[in-house]
């Protein structure tokens, strides 16, 4: 379960330096960022290729991801798993080819498709950047082209990643991050981009190929509208009820160590296999958690000794909202609420 969860959870070096730069065909051309995010919103169809590097993968997991507006995702796995997403019905369609088995997982269908999480993730965040999220930086050759370097700050999820661009075409070429967990380093390249390839509709059917065997399960972790996926009280909420009803009352000493939810949640599927829906709950819940408190420039507060579920009067969980006076608090029977600094259970953190 532990390797399974760090695998859920998820930069090639240039080589040939100024002596191979010297023939390559010169970047003369101006380029600013506000032309690629526009060339970014002008697509309909997106394809794309992922490689996610860490020291907790024996090798690189690799995925190809194909995206149609204005809310289906489809991923595909190196020989392996093959997930389908559809926001607009709140579904996700979980298959293993090799195994010819189906996981339907049914959550919360939004009123209406807008924003990010809806309608596209990571590269949605993308296209709705603006020349002043951007800062040049230096050139680099990428398949013989010397592209032109962006470091973006995507603020609503706290992060920093390098988009290199083809200042002929204003297209992306190539998209670096890393973000770090328990300590290690995990980095993400998005290359092999595709805008408005010609996709087949029949790659993002909510029912799987005929003769294969399907289970279906609910997951309010698959929540559509961006304000209450990137919520972090909804998101620490929903995964301490989670780990708490499993464990019969008891919160995780942290929540930043994932061996607390492996003694809980001990399943161990074969690795590249169909995950259970309970293991791809929690993995869901954990990876909505760190994304919704990742951008919170003061971080947050947690500690559950003495805490069990059904605690009215203590605090587990907390957070200042920016620009806040007051403290978003979750307390022990998961109900939320606005308390001073001095009743927190911990002097906060400067």
């Amino acid at each position: 379960m532990l390797t399974a969860m760090k695998i859920a959870a998820a930069v090639l070096a240039a080589a040939g330096g100024l002596f191979y730069l010297a023939f390559v065909p010169s970047a003369e051309a101006t380029v600013t960022f506000a032309e690629v995010a526009q060339k970014l919103r002008d697509a309909h169809t997106l394809a794309y290729r992922t490689t996610m590097e860490s020291p907790d993968f024996k090798t690189p997991i690799k995925m190809r991801w194909l995206f149609k507006e204005p809310s289906l995702f489809r991923t595909e796995a190196d020989g392996g798993i093959v997930s389908i997403v559809d926001g607009s019905q709140g579904k996700q369609l979980i298959l293993d080819p090799a195994a010819k088995t189906a996981l339907l997982l049914e959550g919360k269908a939004p009123k209406a498709i807008d924003g990010p999480a809806a309608a596209g993730g990571l590269m949605e965040h993308l296209r709705q950047l603006t020349e002043g999220d951007a800062k040049p930086v230096d050139d680099k050759v990428i398949g013989g082209v010397r592209a032109r370097g962006f470091l973006v700050t995507v603020k609503k999820l706290g992060m920093e990643m390098t988009v290199w661009v083809n200042p002929g075409t204003r297209l992306p070429l190539r998209v670096e991050s890393s973000y770090r967990f328990q300590g290690k380093e995990t980095r993400v390249t998005l290359t092999d981009f595709q805008f408005d390839p010609e996709v087949d509709l029949a790659l993002f059917r909510m029912e799987p190929p005929p003769g294969y065997a399907l289970r279906k399960a609910e997951s309010d972790a698959l929540e559509m509208d961006e304000k209450n996926f990137l919520n972090p009280e909804k998101a620490a909420v929903a995964m301490l009820r989670n780990f708490a009803e499993k464990s019969g009352g008891t919160f995780p000493k942290r929540l930043d160590d994932l061996t607390e939810f492996a003694k809980v949640f001990p399943m161990k599927p074969p690795l590249g296999k169909l995950p259970d829906a309970e293991m791809l709950r929690v993995t869901q819940l954990m990876t909505r958690f760190l994304m919704a408190t990742r951008p919170l420039k003061g971080g947050f507060g947690y500690k559950s000794a003495g805490v069990k579920l059904g605690d009215a009067e203590k605090i587990l969980f907390w957070y200042r909202p920016e620009g806040a006076a007051n403290y978003r608090v979750i307390y022990g029977d998961l109900h939320v609420a606005d308390v001073a600094a001095d009743r927190l259970p911990e002097k906060p953190k400067p």
